[in-house]
């Protein structure tokens, strides 16, 4: 059985969380198998690319040097039509209606810029994006605008039907190839949803022991 821990990210520095920072923390888990928040369809061109190169990106082609490890790409999802505009628009309209959204995105920020990793993957950090997206349903719902809560509907649907497509090819990835320690860097939004998957028991547990608390590295 191989062992998978769930690291949050971010997709961009900010503070301590920072290309080094995780750097240290793939040197501590050690993996032999990392798992990307990106399309098979988008890997080569995202790598080609140093313009495109996340925070997770430029960490793994870093790491690269210290120890040779296979790289998956698991973000295998088709786009829902009119995800992306409707995220921007919800995104902009709980900014600017919500001074409780833009205060819990404040103490985010400032709670990762001083602690990174070890914020973003602890309860606290974890309570707080719950709380975020709470917020953030909760304006979108009580908009009184019918477009705006249809856009979070497909906004939704996508976001779930992302995460468990990302499992289910992680699960896929481990019954065909043997390994022992995997490591999977996801966007640090996913994780308290992506735990709910796994544990509700619908895939076959044997495969993999997950690992959701993260190391003291």
């Amino acid at each position: 059985m191989a062992t998978i821990s769930i690291v949050s990210t971010m997709h961009s520095e900010l503070g301590q969380c920072n290309v080094d920072e995780l750097v240290r923390i793939l040197d501590y888990l050690s993996p032999e198998v990392i798992f990307e928040e990106i399309r098979p369809s988008d890997f080569e061109s995202r790598y080609d690319n140093e313009a495109l190169h996340s925070l997770e990106m430029r960490a793994i082609k870093k790491y690269l040097k210290i120890k040779p490890v296979v790289q998956v790409p698991v973000d295998d999802y088709a786009a829902l039509d009119g995800v992306g505009s409707a995220s921007n628009s919800l995104f902009e309209y709980a900014s600017l209606n919500s001074r409780e959204h833009r205060e819990l995105m404040r103490v985010q920020d400032e709670e990762i810029f001083k602690y990174g990793f070890f914020y973003l993957n602890s309860p606290e950090g974890e309570a707080l994006n719950s709380k975020i997206q709470e917020v953030f349903e909760d304006v979108i719902m009580q908009s009184g605008d019918t477009t705006l809560r249809n856009q979070l509907s497909i906004w939704n649907k996508a976001i779930k039907h992302r995460e468990s497509s990302m499992i289910e090819n992680i699960y896929d990835f481990a019954r065909n190839n043997q390994f022992t320690n995997g490591v999977f860097l996801v966007g640090s939004a996913h994780k308290s949803k992506l735990i709910e998957f796994i544990s509700n028991g619908s895939l076959d547990d044997d495969q993999i022991d997950w690992v959701f608390t993260f190391p003291e590295a």
